[in-house]
């Protein structure tokens, strides 16, 4: 098992200065701005998985009146958050078996994490269990949808791995990505916990890829132009190697 206080000691996700940690912050800005999504302004949002809670100025920028909750397993990543922002709350614990109440989560905001847990259909159940009837979840994780260049290049090296739960995972996905879901799974995993799938979106179809490795050596800021093309022109088109998803639980 991965050591995630070793991790966030060492500066660990710290910022957005990574091309694709810069290209996914724009894509989570324009759906958190996104008013037709949001039709009442959430009261409590719990950022699981926060980390040192990068993304918590731009949930503020969203949802100015919001408390915001972080959750992490690792207690070095939450004294680090609350450091930064010690007006919030906090709190540590696996996302299997959160330390909170039943219906107590307006807006469940999770960036890059379901890659990461030892169970998700666990996690997930949780995320059921804690969010208001009509509450809302806004998450992102890499995406297994066929035909990315990601998944194009897995596909001719041979890059497909199994992984424990039966998910597979692509060989260059870091150590700790545990799993890799498709769009399918989401929704699986999603009708099994009581909750719907509402919008879709996908980045990293093929421009970012590109950017990262070929342009990115020589010119970060064309990277980042280029690497913006796959959410600009092409987030409606599902075969993207990495996914934002909106959710809710029926009233």
């Amino acid at each position: 098992m991965i050591d995630y206080n070793a991790r966030y000691a060492t500066g660990y996700m710290e910022g957005f200065t990574d091309l694709y940690e810069a290209a996914r912050l724009v894509a989570v800005r324009e759906v958190l701005a996104d008013r037709t999504l949001w039709p009442t302004p959430p009261g409590l949002i719990m950022d699981f998985a926060c980390g040192q809670g990068r993304y918590f100025p731009f949930l503020k920028e969203a949802f100015p009146a919001a408390r915001l909750l972080g959750v992490d397993i690792s207690f070095v990543g939450v004294q680090k958050a609350r450091a930064q922002f010690p007006d919030e709350r906090y709190t540590v614990g696996m996302g299997e078996a959160l330390p909170l109440a039943n219906d107590a989560i307006d807006l469940i905001f999770s960036i890059e994490t379901l890659e990461h847990v030892q169970d998700a259909r666990a996690t997930i159940d949780e995320w059921a269990r804690v969010l208001k009837p009509g509450g809302q979840i806004l998450f992102t994780t890499p995406c297994a949808n066929r035909f990315s260049l990601e998944w194009i290049l897995m596909a001719l090296s041979g890059g497909f791995q199994p992984s424990a739960d039966g998910y597979g995972r692509f060989r260059r996905d870091e150590p700790g990505h545990l799993r890799r879901l498709n769009t399918r799974h989401v929704a699986d995993l999603f009708a099994d916990a009581g909750l719907e799938v509402t919008r879709s979106r996908f980045r990293t179809h093929g421009f970012t890829t590109i950017a990262h490795d070929l342009i990115r050596p020589r010119s970060k800021r064309l990277a980042y132009r280029v690497a913006l093309l796959d959410w600009r022109l092409l987030r409606r088109l599902p075969n993207g190697a990495s996914m934002i998803v909106i959710g809710r639980k029926p009233l």
